[in-house]
């Protein structure tokens, strides 16, 4: 049998999974630097783009401004973060019946700092 498991919180996991013999080899995988980060919101957008078939943020999106507030997020963050800001404005959309604006530096900073706050709070009630 094989296992293969990832967890960004291994000190939630219970102690018996973690019993000698259960896993034979165990890897940690570090968060992404800043430079990685960048590319991995460029991707994003360029994804969310082409899926989209139109611009969905602005052209001078300023993403150095992204990696100095998303230093701890994993990949998986980084992707929920363009997902939240993206759902945010298709809820948008269906209350007022209007496309909204395209996405700007600002929202995605915001963003952020919503994400890592809640991030931390959920990590605190665990």
């Amino acid at each position: 049998v094989v296992v293969i498991a990832a967890t960004n919180r291994k000190n939630a996991l219970d102690d018996a999974l973690l019993r000698s013999g259960r896993f034979t080899i165990k890897a940690h995988v570090p968060r992404p630097e800043s430079h990685h980060r960048l590319i991995m919101a460029r991707k994003q957008i360029d994804a969310a783009e082409r899926i989209a078939g139109q611009e969905l943020f602005i052209s001078d999106i300023d993403l150095t401004a992204f990696q100095g507030h998303s230093s701890d997020f994993t990949g998986a963050d980084v992707a929920e973060l363009f997902r939240r800001v993206l759902a945010d404005k298709s809820e948008q959309q269906v209350r007022t019946g209007i496309r909204p604006g395209l996405v700007t530096t600002d929202q995605l900073i915001a963003a952020c700092q919503t994400m890592d706050i809640n991030r931390r709070s959920w990590a605190f009630h665990q």
